[in-house]
């Protein structure tokens, strides 16, 4: 289509479901050390996680924050949407965040108010046709003190076809030649005797 680069084609047709910490992600901000890929915030120290765990159930892929946090996720308008599970991992004692979702600068999701007692939310927001993800952990209005979320398998999707490639610019497209071609003569059977049925004698 119209405004497609050869690059712009090759991301989209190239493109598959990703987890989100496989992605260029860039942290902005996070409250207590740095956000940690695929483990759970942990310490100050990077590396310093646990295995990402919400209610007893484990995960291999995400990623580990405190609050206040923001990750930005770039999306090249390539994905259809995004996935997680979040919750405050279970390392923490105590802890209240909220998490939000913002797609081009819009809020997609808000959560309510999580502890670590409450049920894993699992969720699925559109990010069709947009460029940037932005994934924020905010205090839950007392301390900081056990505020550890987790976007816990934080994926994006893919869904539908790619669209056909640009043409070069100057190129003109070539079409199938749809005309009906005639068909070739058939040939005539010499044992065949006039008034029978071909192939019988």
């Amino acid at each position: 289509p119209d405004g497609w680069s050869v690059e712009d084609y090759l991301v989209k047709v190239t493109a598959t479901d990703t987890w989100v910490s496989d992605l260029p992600y860039q942290q902005i901000s996070n409250g207590w050390g740095p956000v940690e890929k695929d483990k759970s915030n942990g310490g100050q120290a990077s590396g310093d996680g646990l295995t990402l765990t919400l209610n007893g159930t484990t995960y291999q892929k995400g990623l580990g924050v405190h609050d206040d946090s923001e990750v930005k996720v770039p999306l090249n308008s390539t994905y259809a949407t995004f996935v997680s599970d979040i919750g405050v991992d279970d390392e923490a004692t105590g802890g209240s965040v909220i998490f939000q979702v913002f797609a081009d600068g819009t809020k997609i999701y808000e959560s309510p108010l999580m502890t670590g007692t409450s049920q894993t939310q699992s969720i699925s927001v559109s990010v069709a046709g947009k460029s940037e993800l932005r994934l924020i952990v905010k205090n839950g209005g007392d301390n900081f003190n056990g505020d550890h979320g987790d976007w816990a398998s934080a994926k994006v999707l893919v869904s539908g076809s790619a669209p056909p490639p640009p043409a070069a610019p100057g190129a003109a497209r070539i079409l199938p030649d749809r005309r009906r071609r005639p068909a070739p003569a058939r040939a005539r059977n010499p044992s065949t005797r006039a008034g029978s049925p071909a192939g019988r004698g």
